[in-house]
């Protein structure tokens, strides 16, 4: 599993490097090519980079600089010569010519084939790579994937993390290798029930572990991981061979269950927060606007079910306001670009979005604080007045009392949600009606318009 998890840390690795190259020479003079079929036929060259989305491609002639593709099947024949770097992602990539510089690439099934010459380093990712007998790499190999067979002659350094590696070439530099178990079975092949794609490399069937061809060899030193120890002739390697065992896997942490003293200190603690932070808005709601919440008392108390009514009213209204506010949005947006007004589409879109902010923050601060602050002195004041406590005509401590009862029914499991709700929805709908009643009594004292002479 550790092998695996390298090979697929190191093929992210290997595809944003693919990535951050080819737009780093975005910035140079090139061809662009798109299409269906992309063909670059032999004798024809191509002076500068080139660049081609396509869905399949094919080189056959020479590019001077740079060829970046982007294809279902890439194929770069055995007459095809690219003089600076290859870079390319698919499905299949086939490299069966020369590329005097790197190669980077990426896909399900990758191949050099038996004519192709690399003169630089070559960067793989895939599912199956399968480097052929015959092609030559005069720079590192760093591939990573579900198996390779690299029987490649590669003068430089070979790094991989795969879960099966059959090496039947000679290696010059050292070899650095993580390989799964030699018994693991090859996993699902996802392309075996797709139909046949023209062009497309076929997987090879590497098992599990590192095995050794007839013709492989290391000329340096060979390290590889494994999760148990291989054994590896001795005239295969010149240097020296180290093992080392995959890191084990880390136990997950077991945390034990939580005391009943600190399931007890969290709740005090929740508790403490939610009485000091409803007390402290009541307070200030109370001496900036004096009256408001006597107000808001009285109304719920004249109109106990009606105030629930209009809760409910006030939270499908905020529902359906916020739902058309993104729709005329995303329709003004819609008919902006059909018009050509793209200028006016950002300040639509801000606008829009800072007015669905505005409304979900008024609705936070109606049913989160002052909501509970109106039930809570409501009922404080109901408490009071039931024993007859002087208290009752305070202009805090009804609402004290009342946040302390109902901060200990919201921390009840379950009950305390259904409370919760109540809460908002007789809260809500009491400031709704008073700022009804408000609206009405504001029109009705509103003073004629003057005659016009």
């Amino acid at each position: 599993m550790k092998s695996l998890l390298l090979s697929r840390r190191l093929a992210a690795v290997l595809l944003m490097a693919l990535l951050f190259f080819g737009l780093a020479s975005s910035a140079q003079a090139f061809t662009p090519l798109s299409g269906e079929q992309v063909i670059i036929e032999e004798g024809e060259v191509i002076e500068d980079d080139l660049y081609v989305s396509a869905n399949t491609f094919t080189l056959k002639g020479v590019v001077k600089g740079d060829l970046i593709v982007i294809a279902s099947v890439v194929t770069i024949a055995p007459t095809g010569v690219v003089e600076g770097d290859l870079m390319a992602a698919g499905q299949g990539v086939s490299v069966d010519g020369r590329v005097l510089d790197d190669v980077r690439i990426a896909g399900a099934m990758l191949m050099l084939g038996q004519n192709a010459v690399v003169g630089g380093d070559v960067l793989a990712a895939g599912y199956s790579l399968d480097f052929q007998s015959g092609s030559q790499v005069q720079g590192d190999v760093v591939i990573a994937g579900n198996q390779a067979s690299v029987a490649s002659q590669v003068a430089g350094d070979l790094i991989a993390a795969v879960q099966g590696l059959r090496l039947d070439g000679a290696v010059s530099g050292n070899a650095k290798v993580t390989v799964g178990a030699s018994e693991d079975v090859p996993p699902f092949n996802p392309f075996m029930f797709m139909p046949p794609v023209p062009g497309l490399p076929q997987a090879v069937t590497i098992p599990g572990g590192l095995t050794f061809g007839p013709n492989g060899s290391v000329g340096g030193n060979l390290t590889y991981v494994a999760p148990s120890k291989i054994e590896i002739p001795a005239e295969v390697v010149t240097g020296e061979v180290a093992y080392n065992a995959p890191p084990p896997e880390e136990a997950e942490e077991v945390v034990p269950p939580p005391t009943e003293a600190e399931i007890f200190l969290k709740w005090f603690i929740r508790l403490v927060r939610t009485l000091v932070t409803l007390l402290l808005v009541g307070l200030l709601i109370d001496f900036t606007v004096p009256g408001l919440l006597r107000q808001s008392v009285v109304s719920l108390n004249s109109r106990l079910w009606l105030s629930l009514l209009w809760g409910v009213i006030g939270v499908a209204g905020f529902v359906f306001c916020l739902f058309l506010i993104g729709f005329v949005m995303i329709l003004l947006m819609i008919i902006l670009g059909i018009l050509t007004l793209g200028d006016l589409v950002g300040t639509t879109l801000m606008t829009g979005l800072w007015l669905g902010y505005t409304l979900i923050l008024g609705y936070k601060l109606l049913t989160a604080y002052v909501a509970k602050i109106v039930v809570s002195a409501c009922l404080g004041m109901w408490i009071l007045n039931k024993i007859k406590s002087p208290a009752v005509e305070h202009r805090v401590w009804p609402t004290v009392l009342g946040v302390v009862i109902l901060a200990f029914l919201w921390s009840i499991p379950v009950l305390g949600w259904l409370v919760n709700l109540a809460v908002i929805l007789f809260g809500l709908g009491a400031v709704l009606l008073l700022a009804r009643d408000w609206y009405k009594d504001r029109s009705l004292t509103k003073p004629p318009a003057a005659p016009v002479s």
